[in-house]
């Protein structure tokens, strides 16, 4: 930064030292002085020449060198040049330098900003001709941007020098051998200057309808060089960067409507190069980090949410993705993909909230195209396939199968181009019947007893005695088409997907269930009624997915569902 404010007061120093204005009065200016601010050696030498430069460049006034001032402060005995910030001193050294004026300027800390005042003092009249004050931030940076707007203002008020004080000629820029051209609202949108062969050569600025400024960019020689500013039409600066042979150099910042940051990263010769950043734009936190080169997304690359934790993470080539990317949700892993180009290719893998894998599938060229397969956790905590399948073109094909945790097959369905052709449930073994397998840790067992209220077949619990240990499943009531044999079957289905809901019950728990079946086979509604909320909400969940035989017309049905734990 200091090394590019050095360079700026060389230009500066040149351009005062070529234009060739006649200097109405002599001015003395004194080092600035700092009131609650901490600069460097380098910082404070370099705020002071900019300042002495700035008010040289203005053109009002021939300004006394600095080393000439400094060589009448050791004259004087003074500490150094920096120790004449009283009034006294000032007035009296600058007479001995025959100056007709002094400049002072004081830096006051206000909170987290900076205000920076300059007055000009009249040594014949004794009293200050004109003063200014602008207010920034506190470093090096925000500094020099203050004291520039500040000496902007010693400058007369008329049109013709609003963006550039003191000319002596409204129809000449401050720039050796260069013309104005256009002019500043209400008469024009925008001006810029031009040099003897035409081209824009110093700062050019453009306006919107309203009057405000729209951008601020400097020229050399036709091309844009040096910084460059952008505002809303509401004044809010919306960017800002540096520009070296009309190409784009150094980090470049662009802000909302409402002065937050949306983006910000470095530019290599004109092209996005590095690390870029992304910012919500109302809400300010990061959300995007992405690596450039050659004006596209190369490298690694984050998505955040507004907590801060990642949503989603991986690698572009030539602005494609490419390679495995991870998505998640607050903040655990949900997915993997692969990318190819740009396009989904190759095994994505699913998780559960556990981070186990849950499901598996293949893509092609972007589609559903190869093996599906849905996994569970077994009671011994071993990994079953649930569902196995295939895909063809996103769509369903072949055959399907589901298992049971022993690993048997249980449904085996068959699809062409997605629809399904046949549906074959396999039936259990009935003779003798399997021993029941445990129900996760609680061990409980699971006993189906299925009947018809309405036909007197139907198992009353209340007659049992010793109640049934594990899971008893009676039907208190069937209307339509809904039959034993059809609750029987579509209860069996379900029966150990039910076993998972009343897994870790210490209770014995009684649920009434009614529902509502399709003539398709569909269960439209299982309203259960249930103390438990998440046993409820589990049982339901269940139901709503069995499907019972088709029947001519819709039915209804009140399923009763009794679990007792093991002793």
């Amino acid at each position: 930064m200091l090394a590019r404010l050095r360079t700026s007061l060389t230009v500066l120093a040149a351009a005062v030292f070529c234009s060739g204005a006649a200097p109405q009065e002599v001015v003395a200016v004194f080092a600035v002085e700092l009131s609650g601010v901490k600069l460097g050696p380098d910082a404070q030498r370099t705020l002071d020449e900019y300042l002495h430069n700035k008010v040289a460049a203005q053109g009002r006034f021939s300004v006394v060198p600095r080393a000439e001032v400094a060589k009448r402060l050791r004259r004087a005995k003074a500490e150094s040049y920096k120790a004449c910030y009283d009034e006294a001193c000032q007035i009296e050294i600058g007479k001995e330098l025959a100056a007709q004026k002094t400049v002072s300027t004081k830096v006051l800390r206000i909170g987290d900003a900076c205000a920076v005042s300059i007055v000009v003092y009249d040594l014949r009249s004794a009293a200050s001709t004109s003063a200014a004050e602008a207010t920034g931030g506190c470093g090096i940076t925000g500094l020099v941007r203050s004291v520039e707007k500040a000496v902007m203002q010693l400058g007369p008020k008329t049109p013709q020098s609003v963006a550039r004080a003191g000319e002596s000629d409204p129809k000449r820029c401050p720039l050796p051998g260069t013309l104005r051209v256009g002019e500043p609202p209400p008469k024009g949108r925008s001006w810029y200057c031009v040099d003897d062969e035409n081209r824009r050569h110093g700062v050019a600025v453009q306006h919107h309808a309203n009057g405000e400024v729209a951008a601020r960019i400097a020229y050399a020689e036709g091309v844009e060089h040096g910084e460059y500013e952008r505002f809303h039409e509401n004044g809010q600066l919306a960017e800002r960067g540096q520009s070296k042979r009309g190409k784009r150099v150094g980090t470049w910042t662009q802000w909302s409507r409402r002065g937050t940051k949306q983006d910000e990263g470095p530019y290599v010769a004109g092209v996005k190069h590095g690390e870029w950043t992304s910012y919500h734009g109302t809400r300010g936190y990061k959300y995007k980090v992405a690596h450039y080169a050659k004006n596209m997304k190369n490298g690694p690359s984050a998505t955040y949410a507004d907590d801060g934790k990642l949503r989603y993470e991986g690698q572009h080539v030539d602005g494609e993705r490419s390679g495995t990317w991870r998505f998640y949700r607050d903040g655990r892993l949900t997915s993997e993909r692969t990318y190819v180009r740009g396009v989904e290719e190759g095994t994505t893998k699913f998780f559960d909230k556990d981070g186990k894998l849950r499901n598996t599938q293949v893509y092609r060229a972007g589609k559903k195209h190869g093996p599906y397969t849905a996994l569970r956790t077994g009671r011994d905590g071993a990994t079953q396939v649930r569902v196995a399948g295939r895909y063809e073109d996103n769509r369903k094909q072949g055959v399907w199968k589901s298992y049971d945790e022993d690993g048997t097959v249980r449904r085996e369905e068959r699809y062409e181009n997605g629809k399904r052709v046949s549906d074959e449930r396999k039936a259990r073994a009935s003779s003798p019947p399997p021993p029941a397998p445990a129900l996760g840790s609680s061990g409980a067992t699971v006993v189906g007893v299925f009947g018809s209220g309405g036909s007197g077949v139907g198992t009353d619990l209340s007659r049992l005695g010793t109640p049934q240990r594990g899971l008893v499943l009676s039907t208190r009531q069937a209307s339509g088409g809904l039959d034993r044999a059809t609750v029987q079957s579509g209860a069996q289905r379900a029966r150990h997907d039910l076993e998972r809901c009343f897994e870790g019950e210490k209770k014995r728990r009684a649920l009434d269930v009614d529902l509502r079946v399709a003539a398709s086979g569909r269960v439209r509604r299982a309203q259960v009624r249930s103390e438990k909320k998440r046993l409820g909400s589990c049982v339901t969940e269940v139901l709503r997915a069995t499907r019972f035989d088709a029947r001519p017309k819709a039915t209804r049905a009140k399923l009763h569902l009794e679990f007792t734990p093991p002793r």
